[in-house]
């Protein structure tokens, strides 16, 4: 028998396909039908894309159930997160396609009312996700555990209580990328799922950024109101394909997978445990939401950076080892070093978001309110100056090669009047 056949007969023979098999599989594919509903042809694609991971999915939970015991407690919290993820990427799902007009044009097809059309596939794509998710976390249980009572997926050895954890194990990282470049590939238009993206911001970007690369200059020769480094990132897609947003699908998965690994470790920092069933579940509460229904936004871009500061800030202020109130480190102490690079990475961070989108450096502006009024309430003016030039040069490094690209053609001027 070959693999295909029996990677078939795992997922849909007959000699264990009873009544609640056949009801996960159409559910399953229910599910990832709602996952695409920007056009006929994207959910047809997403079907059958769907219909492999089912078959996949199936083999992989005969080979646990066969070679991994799993305890009692495992399986009612997988169950349980499955359901309640399931039901928030439902009505995610649902609202979206009530919003758009697929569902009415499939149901004009089917010559059935919109309505039934949408409530029976709500229905089956709840059984669906739970089904999806169950088998998702039982297949990470069983790649990072041991199948033990020991299982890392549950019960992990504590990380210390001083300093949050930077390393990750190489299956840790493979689950970040696959499920940012999952989410991605579903959620975003700038997937080859997707016939083309119509989203009028994309190709705004991505034709600035093409006009980038051709000796163009934005503000100057080309009137948008985001930010240089935006268009510059659109840029560099264009050199991967000149006619698609190919380039903007790797972009967005690049993204993600920072955006992921850093939420990844926050939560590690702040729950003191690993809980790997959270990478799934950051990434498609984000990438299903209203604000990223399109892709490619300047928001989505942004969200790797602001995690990033995030992590970094946390670091800094972890368990009390407040640089502002630590008067025993030395100027010169490899410590201090370290402590002062953070600062200028916030810093260099925080440029980066204002030069794509300004209003969104309201992180650092909370953050710094806070560090204020710490300081103030400390009385550690001294290190707050030290604190805020670090954190000013860092903005400065963000910001001098687009005084330097803008200077050169003569745009400086354009570029903060259009912009700012």
């Amino acid at each position: 028998m070959t693999r295909g056949q029996k990677l078939w007969k795992a997922g849909f023979g007959m000699h264990h396909l009873n009544r609640a098999h056949f009801i996960a599989v159409i559910s399953i594919c229910s599910f990832f039908i709602l996952l695409c509903p920007a056009s006929l042809s994207g959910v047809v694609v997403t079907a059958l894309i769907g219909l492999v991971f089912i078959i996949l999915y199936f083999q992989c939970t005969e080979n646990l159930q066969s070679g991994y015991p799993f305890s009692k407690r495992e399986n009612f919290f997988s169950l349980a997160a499955s359901i309640i993820l399931a039901g928030c990427l439902l009505y995610l799902f649902v609202s979206r396609w009530t919003a758009s007009d697929t569902a009415d044009r499939i149901s004009g097809m089917l010559h059935i009312p919109e309505n039934l059309l949408v409530r029976t596939l709500g229905i089956l794509a709840g059984v669906g996700a739970s089904a999806f998710f169950f088998l998702l976390f039982r297949t990470i249980i069983a790649e990072l555990g041991n199948g033990t009572e020991n299982n890392a997926f549950f019960s992990t050895q504590r990380v210390s209580d001083s300093v949050p954890p930077t390393g990750l194990s190489n299956m840790e990282r493979l689950v970040i990328l696959l499920c940012s470049a999952g989410a991605v590939t579903f959620c975003s238009k700038s997937s080859p799922l997707y016939p083309f993206n119509d989203w009028v911001d994309v190709n705004c970007f991505f034709t600035v950024g093409k006009s980038m690369m051709n000796g163009l200059v934005p503000y100057r020769d080309l009137f948008e109101q985001k930010g240089p480094l935006l268009y510059f990132l659109y840029g560099l897609t264009w050199l991967v394909s000149n006619d698609t947003f190919l380039g903007g699908y790797f972009l967005e998965i690049i993204s993600a997978y920072f955006y992921l690994l850093y939420s990844y470790r926050i939560t590690i920092a702040l729950l003191k445990e690993k809980y790997v069933f959270l990478i799934p579940a950051i990434a498609f509460v984000t990438y299903t939401s209203q604000a990223f229904e399109e892709g490619g936004g300047s928001e989505e871009l942004c969200l790797a950076i602001l995690s990033f500061s995030l992590w970094m800030i946390i670091r800094e202020f972890s368990d009390g080892q407040i640089l502002l109130q630590d008067r025993q480190i030395s100027g010169e102490s490899p410590e201090r070093r370290k402590h002062n690079l953070r600062f200028v990475a916030i810093g260099f961070a925080a440029g980066c978001v204002f030069w794509m989108k300004f209003t969104l450096v309201g992180l650092y502006v909370g953050w710094f309110i806070w560090l204020l009024c710490d300081s103030a309430k400390r009385r550690t003016w001294k290190e707050l100056l030290t604190a805020s030039s670090l954190i000013a040069g860092g903005v400065v490094l963000a910001t001098i090669p687009w005084v330097l690209y803008f200077g050169i053609n003569h745009a400086i001027k354009d570029w903060l009047e259009v912009y700012l």
